[in-house]
């Protein structure tokens, strides 16, 4: 998908899952109440996560389980309330020391089945409400 545009209003969850996508260059959602993003089960190698700035005060839940992730690069930036995100069974390697920081809601966090080998040890520093962490099959 090279530019997906929505402009309905009152969504609360965004799902794409099971769709084969391979990368979404430029997602623009045109509501500001979804609550739950779940984009699991494609091919994504990359997620323009900043582009999810216009939810900061309602996303909850993003997850994009089974894909093929493999560097978290770029902070959420003021995605701030978000409280479950799961990276689970990815091909995440790489982990940016600040991509956490802004997180201070996130209460679960699924990073297992990946490839994570080393972490800074700041990475999860600034997640003062965490209360799960999966790093299993690493």
């Amino acid at each position: 998908i090279k530019t997906f545009e929505i402009n309905l209003i009152n969504i609360l969850n965004f799902n794409l899952e099971l769709n084969k996508l391979e990368h979404i260059d430029n997602l623009t959602l045109g509501f500001k109440d979804v609550n739950n993003i779940y984009i699991r089960d494609n091919n994504l190698k990359k997620f323009p996560f900043r582009q999810l700035e216009n939810l900061k005060r309602v996303l909850k839940e993003i997850d994009l389980t089974n894909n093929q992730l493999k560097k978290l690069e770029n902070n959420f930036n003021r995605v701030v309330f978000v409280k479950k995100i799961l990276f689970k069974n990815n091909q995440i390697d790489q982990i940016h020391s600040e991509f956490f920081d802004k997180l201070r809601f996130l209460d679960l966090l699924d990073l297992s089945i990946n490839r994570i080998n080393n972490l800074n040890e700041s990475t999860f520093s600034q997640l003062i409400h965490l209360k799960y962490l999966n790093l299993s099959h690493n």
